[in-house]
């Protein structure tokens, strides 16, 4: 039983990621929900100290010279922080994958922040959209297909629809880009830009129905 279980730990990429990310929950004060009105105050205190916008856009760091630093004070806090996930995604592309890291206990990756995220609170489905939009950004469709459909269990969202329905253009699936085209128009999303991608490849779209 014991070789079963080194087994599929190591080769489990969900078990070995977990592993390397620390534990969200051991911090001195927090962490937060993002969520919570209650958390509003800290919230502020964070954000005016951490999470300016320069650090949001990614022009300097706030407490230091560093940018990664005040984004990891922010999501150490606040671990489900839409805003920073997406400001970490961007910094992830623009240094390629190769955030800085700084003195903490884990690794610093985007996959790691979203473990994170996801340990502290795995209910939220904005977590699994944003997290989708990680891996459509670096374009593996596949891997954005199942966080956003994981988002869609948790939360209907003509905008998670939408964005599953480009995935799988993306990947040349273009049935169920279609079904879920109709489901993300049904529901009143506005961008038309998928319908004329799949008029394009000869696939219709009536959202009449």
């Amino acid at each position: 039983m014991r070789v079963i279980f080194i087994f599929i730990f190591l080769f489990s990429p969900s078990l070995a990621l977990s592993a390397t990310c620390g534990n969200v929950f051991h911090v001195q004060y927090g962490p937060y929900d993002y969520r919570s009105e209650s958390n509003g105050k800290t919230l502020r205190v964070v954000e005016k100290r951490h999470f300016t916008k320069r650090v949001e856009e990614l022009i300097s760091g706030e407490s230091t010279s560093e940018i990664m630093a005040d984004l990891h004070y922010t999501l150490n806090k606040f671990p489900n922080h839409y805003r920073a996930l997406l400001s970490l995604i961007k910094y992830d592309l623009r240094l390629d994958g190769k955030l800085p890291q700084t003195d903490v206990t884990f690794t610093q990756s985007v996959e790691c922040y979203f473990q994170r995220a996801i340990q502290f609170r795995d209910n939220d489905w904005r977590i699994y959209q944003v997290y989708g939009m990680y891996f459509y950004s670096n374009k593996k469709y596949q891997q954005a297909i199942d966080e956003f459909i994981k988002a869609s269990a948790l939360h209907s969202s003509a905008e998670v629809d939408y964005s599953i329905g480009i995935s799988y253009f993306k990947i040349g699936d273009y049935n169920e880009s279609k079904e879920f085209a109709i489901k993300a128009y049904s529901n009143g999303y506005p961008l038309l830009g998928l319908k004329n991608m799949l008029l394009e490849k000869g696939v219709a779209i009536d959202n009449e129905d």
